[in-house]
């Protein structure tokens, strides 16, 4: 079986890949097992950008305030 890969970089694409599962899932081309491991995937991937976002805002809010310092 041919699988289609995806970028998980944002939550844009991340939600694509949870509504194309979820329409899968309801015209029953996609088994349940399989939909449960890739709305894991997409929780984690989720968690990850969520993260990296909040790191690049605390690195620039860090950047600013030594500025401010100098």
């Amino acid at each position: 079986m041919a699988t289609a890969r995806h970028s998980l970089r944002n939550s844009t694409e991340i939600l694509r890949l949870l509504t194309n599962t979820v329409n899968k899932l309801e015209n029953g081309t996609i088994d349940e097992g399989r939909a449960r491991c890739i709305t894991y995937i997409c929780s984690t991937a989720g968690q990850i950008v969520k993260n990296l976002e909040l790191e690049k805002r605390i690195e620039e809010l860090e950047r600013i305030a030594e500025e401010r310092e100098v």
